[in-house]
């Protein structure tokens, strides 16, 4: 699982650090006890160790961007959309109707990725009477 993740990282542009598998790890054991403790079971099934995978991600950025470390993310880009560009006197315009800032954008990243598959672990949920 951890090799996974790290795989997903490099994906993105991460440049992994020494101290990054320790957190790794701890954020795996806290997924899944959080949707085992949301689903009532004892272990995590196989069909949602794709959930486990990208919610790890996501608080994996949540922790990253809290602690300022956000740019060891190279490859996503978080800078604001060119639309024109003029040569004569130098003109530049950037899109910014709806536009977020890079916080903001790396925040919406990590909380999509760490609710991710919400419906998939709703089918695992067991009832306790």
């Amino acid at each position: 699982m951890a090799d996974a993740i790290l795989s997903l990282l490099m994906l993105i542009g991460y440049d992994y650090e020494k101290d990054d598998g320790k957190v790794i790890l701890a954020l795996i054991e806290k997924v899944k006890y959080d949707i085992m403790g949301f689903c009532n079971i004892f272990e995590i099934p196989d069909e949602l160790s794709q959930v486990v995978l990208y919610r790890v991600l996501g608080e994996f950025i949540t922790v990253k961007k809290n602690c300022g470390q956000t740019k060891g993310f190279k490859a996503l880009n978080f800078e604001p959309i060119l639309s024109q560009i003029s040569e004569g006197d130098t003109s530049v315009s950037y899109y910014v109707k709806g536009a977020y800032s890079a916080e903001r954008r790396i925040s919406l990243l990590a909380t999509a990725l760490s609710t991710y598959g919400k419906d998939k672990v709703i089918k695992f949920r067991r009832f306790i009477w």
